[in-house]
């Protein structure tokens, strides 16, 4: 039987990068990561690739000292930046070389892990099955197959590295490792801020795996607060950032800010147990009545459970450890899931924030299939986990084709989920690509062909050229109520009331039916909290005597 406890006295720790064992394991992990991600190499840029490699203001544009000094596009992730800014550098605009480079990556947050665990519980059929696994699994799928995705691997570099000098500063008893792992973990936070919960991984592994109880683990903990702290002091002086969201400010109750947060982490468990339909950023609605409720109930079951669970703790105990960690990661999604939802009204989850904690859910996995083999006998259980794995990479393939370019990406965001501004952005720039012929009205089939490319200037940020061509749709004919929408819609972000008053009047004239104007309407009521005022417009939109084209 696999005994999946620490022996110490039993299994002495290995020595990886000499032992046949761990070259035989690393072979496989780099065949599972090639397996599940070849089909991605030639896809195209998309989104943040504009932002960050592909615009006139890209990472080129950045100085190396301007990277730590202040923040670049409302972020401060100066490390992981130098490492996308080189890559721009000697790469430019070869795209296969990005996504070589994010499997490289990718392949050494696989083999780290397996290190990491090797180390913790000194068995390698745990640690192999749980690497391959999350090899495997497309949640993490994002950082092979988005170009900019390497700031993200590198911060679970970081966590990793400052993890296991942690675990060698403890058993080689060296105070240099220790060092070692608290400058990791301030380099982490330099590549992404969601990296700042890494202590609380930390203690679950001294108190969970190495038994060194409570206060000991905490005490171990304590300074990586130092880190923290100088990292908070930059980002708020020197980057000029604001704090981090605080979802208290945003008119909600408590009890929808737990329910809220309860759809988000079910959303995720869905992702790991179904891997279908994965997107890189997820939004989901405040919640409200009933469903906060039930899920504030449900948050308070687990939170017991989860706290019984660490109470009665076996040291070593895989299945403690697991769902201890899978559990810790969600602690920031209670800030982060809330950063835009002052502007958005949705709050978000991003999967790559669990990269490391995400392994949690594999050990559960690995732990299961190993206990297996009291139930099924050798030859079922090797097929069986064949299989398992062959879906895993058939489900990433199919996965990663939807990210061939933008258009196919964020048409498939927004048939899956509607409700973030950023594919709609997305789609307006291919539209701009397709359909812009210049200022010349000759070249355009009717008024609405220049006006929806006004708006799609409009919604990428340009508008002065959004006005441009708003004026050559109305040239073309002054009675298009597509045009004027697309003006007052300018005028109203200009403050410019009267004008804005002026455009929508048109558009109403023309058009009485005209549906974003009426939603528009409604929206305003609704946002007011006059349900019944909103309601009645899209009663009369509706209506027969209400008739649109």
């Amino acid at each position: 039987m696999i005994n999946l406890m620490i022996s110490k006295k039993n299994l002495p720790s290995p020595k990886f990068f000499s032992t046949r064992p761990f070259l035989l394991s690393a072979i496989l992990l780099f065949f599972l990561c090639l397996l599940a991600y070849s089909n991605c190499f030639r896809h195209g840029f998309l989104l943040d690739d504009y932002t960050h490699l592909l615009n006139e203001d890209n990472l080129e544009k950045v100085t190396w000292a301007e990277l730590f000094s202040k923040a670049y596009k409302g972020f401060y992730r100066p490390f992981a930046f130098m490492f996308l800014k080189g890559m721009l550098g000697v790469f430019k605009d070869a795209g296969v070389a990005y996504h070589v480079f994010n499997l490289i990556l990718f392949y050494g947050i696989c083999l780290m892990f397996y290190r990491l665990w090797i180390e913790l519980f000194k068995d390698q059929r745990l640690a192999l099955l749980a690497c391959s696994l999350f090899a495997a699994h497309p949640v993490n799928a994002m950082l092979v197959n988005y170009k900019t995705a390497s700031n993200n691997s590198i911060f679970i570099l970081c966590m990793q590295m400052s993890a296991w000098l942690l675990v060698k500063s403890m058993d080689a008893r060296k105070t240099g490792y220790y060092y070692a792992s608290l400058l990791f973990y301030f380099l982490s936070l330099l590549s992404h801020e969601i990296s700042f919960i890494l202590p609380v991984y930390l203690f679950l592994i001294l108190f969970l795996l190495r038994d060194y109880g409570g206060k000991k683990s905490g005490v171990s903990c304590l300074s990586f607060l130092v880190p923290l702290t100088v990292y908070l002091i930059i980002r708020r002086n020197i980057a000029g950032l604001s704090p981090m969201a605080d979802p208290f400010h945003l008119g909600i109750s408590f009890i929808q800010y737990v329910g809220t947060l309860m759809s988000l982490i079910g959303w995720y468990l869905q992702k790991l147990v179904v891997p279908v339909n994965i997107l890189f950023i997820w939004d989901e609605r405040i919640a409200e009545g009933g469903t906060a409720v039930f899920y504030a109930v449900f948050l308070m079951m687990v939170v017991a459970v989860v706290a019984g669970v660490l109470y009665r703790r076996r040291p070593g105990d895989v299945k403690t450890f697991g769902a201890g960690l899978l559990a810790a990661g969600f602690i920031p999604l209670g800030l982060a899931g809330f950063t835009y939802s002052a502007s958005m009204k949705t709050v978000i989850i991003e999967p790559h924030w669990f990269g490391f904690s995400s392994m949690g859910f594999f050990l559960l996995a690995a732990g299961i299939l190993i206990n297996l083999r009291k139930f099924a006998h050798e030859k079922i259980r090797i097929p069986a986990l064949v299989i398992l794995l062959g879906t895993l990479l058939l489900l990433t393939r199919t996965g990663n084709a939807v990210w061939k370019d933008e258009e196919t990406y964020c048409t498939n965001w927004i048939e899956t989920n509607a409700l973030n501004g950023e594919p709609w952005n997305c789609l307006a720039r291919v539209y701009r690509a397709k359909h812009d012929q210049g200022l010349n009205k000759n070249r355009y089939q009717d008024c609405t062909e220049a006006a929806y490319l006004a708006f799609a200037y409009h919604v990428t940020g340009d508008g002065t050229r959004s006005l441009n061509y708003y004026n050559m749709a109305l040239d073309i004919n002054r009675d298009c109520p597509v045009a004027y929408y697309g003006l007052g819609l300018l005028y109203t972000i200009a403050q410019d009331e009267g004008s804005a008053a002026w455009a929508y009047d048109n558009a109403l004239r023309l058009n009485p039916g005209y549906y974003p104007l009426v939603k528009k309407l409604e929206d305003v009521f609704y946002n007011r909290r006059k349900k019944d005022a909103a309601r009645r417009i899209r009663e009369l939109f509706l209506s027969e005597s209400f008739k649109g084209p």
